[in-house]
């Protein structure tokens, strides 16, 4: 298997064990995998949204803050840069809204999956042999804009009470659509540059 091979290997497979933030598998088995579906199916309350926000932008500002660190290709920097400054601009705004509203973040099932995902991928990225790096980075950044667009839409948008809270959500969505675009963009540039 050439090395291309394997990185594309190791990329799917660590995919595969942070997908979809199921939490199956964990801890506790089937029973613990039933209480976390019952749990997702409720809506959010605001405080847990709030708390789910805050919990995604702080691991792209964690994850971006390591690649501006050890990327090797401008592209990857670039993107890790964006990283950093779009998402902490975001958690200022999520916690401003906070204030505002006069509610604190609430930990939920939800919260925990994406804190679990985030920080899987950061063990991957700590353990990146420099040489892959910046095509581990904007993969795992492509893979983690899914799942948390699709929590955006399926779980946050709809659960919001607040209308000030469902207009920040839907701003904070088209930033995770742009990050998304440019993650597969750099990455394709990555490719062509070797």
């Amino acid at each position: 298997m050439n090395t291309r091979r394997k990185i594309r290997f190791s990329v799917l497979a660590g995919a595969l064990c942070a997908a979809s933030y199921s939490g199956v598998g964990e801890a506790g088995g089937a029973d613990q995998g039933k209480k976390q579906t019952e749990a997702k199916a409720r809506p959010l309350s605001d405080s847990e949204i709030i708390a789910v926000a805050e919990t995604a932008n702080t691991g792209e500002v964690a994850q971006g803050k390591l690649a501006e660190q050890k990327a090797n290709k401008p592209a990857a920097k670039s993107f890790a840069n964006m990283m950093v400054t779009e998402h902490g601009d975001a958690n200022e705004k999520v916690e401003a809204l906070a204030k505002d509203l006069g509610i604190s973040p609430k930990e939920s099932a939800v919260s925990d999956e994406v804190k679990n995902s985030g920080d899987a991928v950061q063990r991957k990225l700590n353990q990146s042999a420099p040489v892959v790096f910046d095509r581990v980075y904007l993969e795992t950044q492509i893979a983690e804009h899914q799942k948390v667009l699709k929590t955006f839409d399926e779980r946050l948008i709809p659960s919001a009470k607040s209308p000030k809270l469902k207009s920040l959500l839907g701003d904070l969505r088209a930033h995770v659509v742009h990050h998304l675009q440019v993650a597969r963009t750099s990455l394709e540039n990555l490719e062509k540059t070797g």
